[in-house]
């Protein structure tokens, strides 16, 4: 049996509920507010508890004595003249030891305790190790565990209403550390949307500048594209890739007038040449570059009877198309950054777009916890 339990068979007591409130006004309070009033009434339940559990020790003090007092006599209780079995005086007198070493223990524990928390325990293990040497010890003695039983009530009775008072501080303490677990989850939720924001507004601040970049980077494009020197270029280039065509053309009809294949079986028994011109045969342009002596303008000499200057032709065509363009260059250099911001810049609209979806959340998430709090309190 708990000792709460044994209260309520020796104490009449009428149900109370009282609920955990700091004092109400009829204006909001803010949580600077809360968190003060919390810590101010935490601090007087605190007081509160250490007195209550200065006047259960002065309680138990005040009955240990007289328990002590019982104790001696139910030791020195003397069965002699009882005409009963020796053998049912001999068991009741073992209890009787058994129970006195219980009730030493129950009286060191009670003169040691620091929690008034831990009463009820104590209270609870000394009646669940004691009853059965209790219920054989009083089949022949009654007097001296009357005198205990009622010693044991009067200090019960007298400890009820400090255990009591405990106990409701105690559940108070506990709702307000409830309390104190919000405010520190909205210090958070507050924290973590801060750090969103500051986030946002360096995001804001580096959208602005990349595009602000790019505002000048397509001012710089429109004002080389309107310039002389590439409207030069441009015309340049139209000369460029007429004179390319035309040195084309000029190696096309070369070789449109050279029979490769007739050529291929006339070297057909000359190894060397006859694999330098079946490299002609499958690609004439790659063959030119790769024939460094210019053997193969030697089998046409030969042949037709004609120098064909295909190196020269060819190296003029690398050159034209090799041609560099200043202008063109920084447009294409400043095309490429345009683009490369475009996109930097759409990744952080989507960067703050997503910031803002956390914003909202997590506002709505401060609300919930701060009407919890309210409620609480």
């Amino acid at each position: 049996m708990g000792f709460l339990s044994y209260l309520k068979k020796i104490v009449s007591e009428q149900k109370e509920n009282e609920e955990v409130s700091i004092a109400k006004t009829e204006t909001k309070l803010s949580l600077e507010e809360i968190k003060a009033r919390i810590s101010s009434e935490q601090k007087q339940l605190l007081e509160k508890n250490e007195e209550l559990r200065q006047k259960a020790k002065s309680v138990v003090q005040e009955n240990i004595s007289q328990l002590k007092n019982c104790l001696d006599s139910l030791k020195t209780a003397n069965l002699d003249k009882r005409r009963e079995d020796p053998k049912l005086k001999a068991i009741v007198l073992e209890n009787v030891v058994i129970y006195s070493s219980y009730l030493e223990k129950f009286i060191t524990d009670l003169e040691k305790f620091e929690d008034i928390n831990k009463i009820d325990s104590i209270f609870e293990n000394f009646y669940k190790n004691s009853n059965k040497s209790h219920q054989k010890a009083t089949i022949l003695i009654g007097k001296e565990f009357e005198e205990i039983k009622n010693v044991l009530k009067k200090m019960a009775s007298d400890l009820h209403i400090y255990l009591k008072e405990n106990k409701e501080n105690i559940d108070k303490i506990n709702k307000f550390k409830e309390a104190e677990g919000k405010l520190k989850e909205i210090a958070e939720i507050s924290r973590t949307e801060k750090e969103i924001k500051e986030n946002i507004l360096k995001l804001k601040d580096t959208k602005k500048g990349k595009e602000e970049e790019l505002i000048k980077n397509k001012k710089n494009s429109q004002e080389i594209i309107k310039s002389q020197d590439y409207i030069k270029e441009n015309e340049k280039k139209e000369q460029i890739i007429v004179k390319t065509k035309s040195l084309e053309d000029k190696l096309s009809k070369i070789f449109a007038r050279i029979n490769l294949k007739e050529l291929a079986k006339i070297y057909h028994e000359n190894e060397k040449k006859y694999l330098l011109i079946r490299s002609y045969i499958e690609n004439y342009k790659k063959a030119i570059e790769e024939d460094k002596e210019r053997n193969f303008e030697k089998i046409v000499k030969e042949y037709l009877g004609e120098d064909i200057n295909l190196v020269e032709i060819t190296d003029k065509i690398a050159e034209l198309k090799n041609y560099s363009f200043p202008n063109e260059i920084k447009l294409n250099q400043i095309g490429e950054s345009i683009n490369s911001l475009e996109i930097q810049i759409k990744r952080i609209e989507e960067d703050i777009a997503e910031e803002e979806k956390k914003i909202v959340r997590f506002e709505s998430k401060l609300q919930e916890v701060e009407e919890k709090l309210r409620s609480q309190i």
